[in-house]
């Protein structure tokens, strides 16, 4: 089956950035939406990852590496992070649609790799 489309989910990834990152890359968050922005996933998960150990309470820092995740292909890992997402902000509502997406691809069966 087809995996989801990309120019679905960098729309949900850039919508929920919007108020969470920080414009420059020095820092993870920065560099991650950097690595994103240019279709570099691996590294965009790893700065995401370095976020939450600086940050664990940080929602969006989830959501982010939860579109990542998908993106890659790691959907029992994306549904986790975008569930701590909304643990740690459930009226998000960017996070919300976010998962809501998720779980429609994932329903649909668009999710899944051959």
């Amino acid at each position: 089956m087809k995996s989801p489309r990309p120019g679905v989910l960098l729309l949900a990834f850039f919508l929920a950035l919007g108020a969470c990152a920080r414009p420059m890359a020095t820092d993870p968050v920065g560099a991650g939406v950097e690595a994103a922005r240019e279709g570099r996933w691996d590294e965009a998960a790893r700065h995401w990852r370095l976020a939450l150990e600086q940050d664990p309470g940080s929602a969006a820092g989830y959501n982010n590496l939860a579109v990542v995740l998908e993106r890659q292909g790691a959907y029992d890992e994306a549904r986790r992070a975008y569930e701590a997402a909304l643990r740690l902000d459930p009226e998000n509502p960017a996070i919300k649609g976010n998962y809501e997406a998720f779980r429609r691809r994932m329903e649909k069966g668009r999710g899944r790799r051959p």
